[in-house]
């Protein structure tokens, strides 16, 4: 069995994570998610975002890629004016960002990186509420193109995901491959800055409370 480091994050660049803040009410309550008629196709950009279903939900919501990580953010989460922030000033905006206290539909519960410390291309998750005892989020299989690609991962704080599981084979490394490595990059253990062993190899995830 491989041997598995489990990493704590910590400030890099410009992907400084301070999940410490307290989190702030948004006064755009009203603002929707502008995915719908927004997205391009995945090989376009290199910023792209993706719902996920909850354990025994729905399937995902629709998939839209992004020219600015500013951008995908704005569409993670459903606020329309960080989309024209830089890079930095929307990640800054949305560390403080509680969605519950906007009362908006959409959490940005993580984000994957083809690149170690939070660089490369980015992969948005998104859901409609946190990580709680009673939800865990799936992702069984990685959007066309982005199988084996991750390397670093943050998870958000107003996520409340203790949990992300990321599975070197697909449906959580369950029959037909139930051996396949893991490693767990969730808030409660600081993300993962390098996946280290698992570097490259993500075909699947879950996160949970």
């Amino acid at each position: 069995m491989r041997s598995l480091a489990k990493l704590m994050l910590t400030a890099f660049g410009v992907a400084v994570i301070a999940f410490s803040l307290q989190p702030a009410a948004d006064a755009g309550a009203s603002e929707t998610l502008p995915l719908a008629g927004s997205s391009v196709p995945t090989a376009a950009f290199a910023n792209c975002v993706a719902g996920l279903a909850a354990e025994g939900g729905s399937d995902p919501r629709p998939i839209g890629c992004f020219a600015t990580r500013a951008q995908a953010i704005s569409a993670a989460l459903g606020v329309p004016r960080f989309a024209a922030m830089s890079d930095r000033d929307a990640q800054n905006a949305a560390e403080t960002y509680d969605p519950a206290a906007a009362n908006t539909a959409s959490f940005l519960i993580s984000t994957d990186y083809t690149g170690i410390g939070a660089t490369g291309d980015a992969y948005y998750w998104y859901t409609t509420g946190p990580c709680t005892t009673s939800t865990t989020w799936l992702r069984g299989s990685m959007p066309s193109g982005w199988n084996d690609k991750f390397q670093s991962n943050v998870v958000w704080g107003h996520s409340d995901c203790g949990h992300n599981m990321h599975y070197e084979n697909n449906n959580f490394n369950q029959p037909p491959y139930p051996n396949g490595a893991s490693i767990d990059c969730g808030y409660n253990l600081g993300s993962c800055y390098s996946m280290s062993a698992m570097n490259k190899k993500t075909s699947s995830e879950k996160w949970s409370y």
